[in-house]
């Protein structure tokens, strides 16, 4: 996969302006997902993979990702390991309410995860 309209910056634009090449194969492997260019996706998905760092925000893309692909037993593992290494604070609401997150609502191991994301509030007080 040949990543075309690559973006550069422009003079008098710093590089931070610019979308970097994680970004735009993020945005596109998600993008081609939700259109049903699952071959597509799956590809700009492992290119994304290669340049992706460890973080929360790509973590969360990814799993984004391989939820529309269909790849539900990956992302609860990925999840259930996440919640294991007590790495779960902001995974909490992204497993709660992330709308992408909508098919696997209904398998009982997600539910399982839905619960111990309720329980890391449970310890939050009010405001």
């Amino acid at each position: 996969m040949r990543l075309r309209g690559h973006v550069g910056y422009t003079r008098g634009s710093s590089r931070r302006d610019a979308p970097t090449a994680r970004t735009e194969l993020g945005h596109k492997a998600t993008t081609l997902a939700q259109l049903g260019r699952h071959a597509e996706a799956a590809e700009a998905l492992e290119l994304y993979l290669q340049l992706v760092p460890a973080n929360a925000r790509d973590q969360q893309r990814i799993l984004i990702v391989k939820t529309l692909l269909g790849q539900t037993s990956d992302v609860i593992a990925s999840l259930e390991n996440t919640f294991t290494r007590g790495r779960h604070t902001g995974f909490a609401s992204f497993v709660l309410f992330d709308p992408e997150l909508a098919p696997l609502r209904a398998d009982p191991a997600f539910a399982a995860l839905a619960e111990k994301a309720r329980a890391v509030y449970a310890d939050v007080p009010p405001r």
